[in-house]
């Protein structure tokens, strides 16, 4: 499945599966919603899977955004089609359970 980007007003919800070939657009488009705002949400409850590049890279960008003293709430702890991914590069540690 193709990766979907629904934006809400406050944040935003991506489902499908995250490859290398399409979290450029999604690093992208967090980066410059966190540029227009101090606190940002990112759901990946709907993500079918996501390769350890992309948990690696999201990791890069969540510290980039706590640098900046901006907050990034990304919500998936409890996704599991996601988890082994983000326990193998230990970086599930940037997700939270909170629900959308």
């Amino acid at each position: 499945m193709a990766l979907h980007i629904i934006e809400h007003n406050d944040g935003l919800e991506v489902s499908g599966n995250l490859t290398f070939d399409n979290m450029g657009f999604l690093k992208r488009t967090i980066e410059h919603k966190m540029s227009q705002n101090e606190f940002f949400t990112v759901s990946l409850d709907k993500l079918d899977s996501i390769d350890p590049q992309c948990a690696k890279t999201l990791e890069r960008l969540f510290q980039k955004v706590v640098r900046e003293n901006k907050a990034l709430k990304i919500i998936g702890l409890e996704n599991e089609s996601i988890m082994p991914a983000m326990r193998a590069t230990n970086t599930s540690y940037i997700l939270c359970d909170d629900r959308v």
